[in-house]
């Protein structure tokens, strides 16, 4: 049962993101997702999208209580205790604002022994913050490259990896595709996304059909 002031914590995610926990919001209320759906990024096939619009309906009141209270300073206490050594934000949903983002930024400084790892394509708010906040030694900036087929090398300001998808299974580049759990392509058999010091700042993983 949803407690008013608690963020739900997704604690079964499926597909690669099996074993992660993650803290995912409601796409299909999320203004900038709305924009983007409607264009020929990666975002006009959003996985979430048709999810939460169709088999995960049971979803959609869960993320959307998430939304209701990260769009809003949350306080310390109301935040969640981790226990788990690596944590998701965003699996489904987008940052909503700089509300969203600072507390994100509060869960990991609650949660220094948890990485806490940031999926976003919103520049906007990523350079607000860093404008304003010194980003946590546990907190993971990736930017999302809403283009198909045009891999960005290196990630943009305010961010620390990039995430690119390509729609070619032949793809040299692709280096994505066992669960994130398992995922040791970093440098010391290292997790490329939920390690900072990985040595891999370039993800590609092959588009989902």
């Amino acid at each position: 049962m949803l407690q008013p002031n608690k963020l739900h914590i997704s604690t079964k995610m499926s597909g690669k993101m099996l074993g992660i926990h993650a803290l995912n919001t409601n796409t299909l209320s999320n203004v900038f997702c709305r924009h983007m759906n409607q264009t020929s990024t990666i975002c006009g096939d959003c996985y979430s999208y048709r999810m939460l619009d169709t088999y995960r309906q049971n979803c959609t009141d869960l993320f959307q209580h998430n939304s209701d209270l990260l769009k809003h300073l949350m306080k310390w206490d109301d935040l969640p205790r981790l226990y788990t050594v690596d944590f998701r934000i965003n699996a489904h949903g987008e940052l909503i604002n700089l509300n969203h983002l600072i507390n994100v930024h509060n869960i990991a400084s609650k949660n220094p022994d948890t990485v806490v790892t940031l999926w976003s394509k919103r520049r906007d708010i990523i350079n607000k913050y860093q404008q304003q906040y010194t980003q946590p030694e546990n907190q993971i900036h990736i930017f999302s490259n809403p283009a198909v087929d045009s891999i960005m090398e290196s990630p943009p300001v305010g961010f620390d990896k990039v995430f690119n998808v390509v729609s070619d299974g032949t793809n040299p580049r692709i280096n994505c595709g066992s669960r994130c759990r398992d995922c040791t392509i970093g440098k010391n058999n290292k997790s490329a996304c939920y390690t900072l010091d990985s040595g891999v700042d370039c993800i590609v993983e092959l588009r989902k059909s």
